[in-house]
């Protein structure tokens, strides 16, 4: 409660000190409001990266049992020994021009 005996220099002093007070709130809470909506936004930002890397994720994924169906599908075929050593002969040719990029490298 303001000392009614002060006078109206108090009353002014009070108001100018609330006044003060009050902006530097106000600055206070514009500072948190920027950084709550920078988070959403970087909050947004790291949901679509998710979802896209999701998708991608999920296509990689189809597109490897697409190819291990096919792969099953070309082994039960009339020719398994054929095709066995076609794919033997693939993988061992992947891993040497592998081996020689590596020693290349």
């Amino acid at each position: 409660r303001p000392n009614r005996d002060a006078g109206p220099s108090s009353e002014r002093l009070l108001e100018s000190q609330n006044d003060d007070a009050l902006s530097s709130l106000h600055s206070k809470i514009s500072a948190i409001k920027n950084v709550t909506i920078n988070i959403h936004d970087d909050v947004v930002s790291q949901n679509r990266l998710l979802d896209n890397m999701e998708n991608s994720f999920d296509s990689a994924m189809t597109r490897t049992k697409n190819s291990m169906s096919k792969l099953k599908h070309m082994m039960s075929v009339r020719y398994h020994r054929n095709t066995c050593t076609i794919v033997g002969i693939a993988v061992l040719l992947f891993f040497l021009v592998w081996i020689l990029w590596r020693q290349a490298g």
